[in-house]
């Protein structure tokens, strides 16, 4: 048993089990699982704080949907069993995304999503006829951990609605596909609104045929985005013209609050970038501890303010010295 202690009115949470061979009677016992679709559209015995094993194998029958929902003191777990390797192939005869995480503070932990047919390339830059994106964390609360999001048309898209949504230590590689413009698909797309931070920390992309992190918006919003600790390197290489490993920003409203700390790019050849603001601009920016190596930074601000004027000139700095760092301010890696 798990045995953690969540609350007062529940002594010890529940451990519930599913597998890629469940029966359609499976009860969510460990001889006896759930599929996977049946546990997340929780069943009446799932409650808050408690568990739900992915045992080992590839799970098939997607699109999945994920309806959970949690409280923020007792978050439903959805992970991988210890010891197993749980994947799920988004390959079916559609583009749906692979798993829609609706609902409420649910964390989904440990496991992979990939996408085994072939096709990486589309006429006019739609998704391919099989192939969609991995996730949408689209629930307040919810959270990506440790996982494993690769060969998808995208990895993950949060959108502005997903208030305290966290993507945190997951790595993303070999997203989306080509077409006749432009290299598709990012390992990150974001959005936010309000004052609630969105966390994406610790996060390993490289290689996608689009961008690393692209926390954009034609008309979205991007307030309070929080990136720290992430890793992100040759975005757009795949398609042959190198792409933005970190963007921050929109078209149509200005990027308030955004955060880059201790983040690590790098792109072969001088050919990448990363871009603060880009067209409308940001407010208030935090940018401090990165290393932006072999690559250009550019950063957009509608009104320069001393304080936006510090962050830009040491966003340019480390853009200009692949080989420096700015010092290290203590930094808490446990979240």
């Amino acid at each position: 048993m798990l045995g953690l202690l969540y609350g007062a009115d529940r002594v010890l949470a529940t451990e519930f089990y599913v597998s890629p061979t469940a029966a359609a009677n499976g009860t969510g016992s460990l001889n006896n699982p759930w599929k996977l679709q049946t546990a997340l559209d929780q069943p009446s015995a799932v409650q808050p704080g408690d568990t739900i094993w992915l045992r080992g194998g590839i799970y098939n029958a997607p699109p999945y949907t994920s309806h959970l929902v949690g409280t923020s003191a007792e978050p439903i777990i959805v992970r991988q069993y210890p010891g197993e390797r749980a994947r799920i192939d988004g390959n079916y005869n559609g583009n749906e995304v692979t798993l829609n995480i609706l609902g409420k503070y649910t964390w989904f932990w440990g496991f992979e999503i990939f996408n085994s047919d072939p096709t990486r390339w589309t006429p006019d830059g739609s998704f391919p006829p099989r192939r969609g994106t991995a996730i949408h964390l689209s629930g307040d609360g919810t959270r990506m951990i440790n996982m494993v999001i690769h060969d998808t048309s995208q990895g993950v898209l949060t959108p502005e609605t997903a208030s305290g949504a966290r993507i945190y230590g997951t790595v993303f590689y070999y997203n989306g596909f080509d077409a006749p413009d432009r290299g598709h698909g990012h390992g990150i797309y974001a959005q936010n609104v309000g004052a609630t931070t969105k966390e994406i920390y610790d996060n390993i992309m490289f290689q996608q045929f689009g961008w690393g992190i692209h926390a954009y918006g034609e008309g979205g919003h991007l307030d309070n985005m929080d990136l720290e600790g992430n890793v992100s390197f040759d975005n757009g290489g795949l398609a042959g013209a190198y792409h933005a490993n970190i963007l921050v920003g929109g078209t149509a409203n200005v990027a308030h609050r955004p955060r880059l700390v201790a983040n690590y790019t790098y792109t072969r050849d001088g050919k990448g970038k990363n871009d603060l603001g880009y067209s409308a601009g940001c407010t208030d920016p935090v940018v401090m501890d990165n290393y932006f190596a072999n690559g250009r930074a550019l950063v957009h601000w509608p009104e320069p303010t001393f304080r936006n004027f510090v962050a830009v000139a040491l966003l340019a700095l480390l853009a200009s010295r692949p080989h420096s760092h700015a010092h290290k301010a203590g930094r808490a890696t446990q979240r």
